[in-house]
């Protein structure tokens, strides 16, 4: 998903698009993607904060932005 955001697509957009041509991710709930999206966000905000590199900050946003909308924005995590 990440990789899908990073090239400009919105959240939506790739999240349908993954869901339409991987089966094994439309099988998946949506709690459990909601829960692997925070995990990534996590994850990636870890490695930006402990090893000041840009491209880890960069996907950390990334994957911040991708949890936030698979939250309905309900977190303020962006």
């Amino acid at each position: 998903m990440l990789r899908l955001v990073e090239a400009g697509h919105e959240p939506n957009d790739a999240e349908a698009w993954a869901r339409r041509e991987l089966p094994a991710f439309a099988a998946v709930d949506d709690d459990a993607v909601t829960a692997f999206a925070c995990y990534l966000a996590g994850l990636w905000t870890y490695w930006a904060v402990t090893d000041d590199d840009g491209g880890k900050r960069h996907r950390a946003r990334l994957a911040r932005t991708y949890a936030a909308w698979r939250l309905g924005d309900r977190a303020a995590i962006a």
